[in-house]
């Protein structure tokens, strides 16, 4: 898979995340807002 496969891939994760309420998810050691998917795109 590559990254930009990988990147897409969280994109989405964290658009359905969005779309069930959570407002951020735990990723290893760090706290990523889900409501700034769109700015992780660039």
């Amino acid at each position: 898979m590559s990254f930009n496969n990988r990147s897409d891939a969280l994109i989405e994760l964290l658009e359905e995340l969005i779309q069930e309420g959570h407002e951020y998810v735990l990723v290893g050691e760090y706290a990523v807002s889900a409501f700034n998917a769109e700015s992780a795109k660039n």
